[in-house]
């Protein structure tokens, strides 16, 4: 979630996030300085995500502070700085 707002701002740094509502009320405090994207399904779910629109993109990770939450996206930042296409990564 939050493809359009990678196609409007390219040039923008990303915050990875999970939750809708996360996303959105991390969009509403960047104010555009930045986008904050999620994914659908959960943390169980990164599996089936396209990651791809990530892929040279300065990406900032932030995690749910429970454990499936830090498990899911120490995934899937190893899942785009494996692709050798990561720029950056806060975890």
């Amino acid at each position: 979630m939050g493809l359009d707002l990678l196609a409007k701002y390219p040039e923008h740094q990303v915050m990875l996030v999970s939750g809708e509502k996360c996303m959105q009320m991390t969009n509403e405090e960047l104010n555009g300085d930045a986008v904050a994207v999620t994914w659908v399904g959960g943390d169980s779910a990164i599996a089936y995500t396209d990651w791809t629109p990530l892929f040279k993109r300065k990406v900032n990770y932030c995690s749910d502070a429970d454990e499936t939450g830090v498990n899911a996206m120490r995934k899937i930042f190893d899942l785009i700085e494996k692709s050798g296409t990561g720029v950056s990564a806060d975890v």
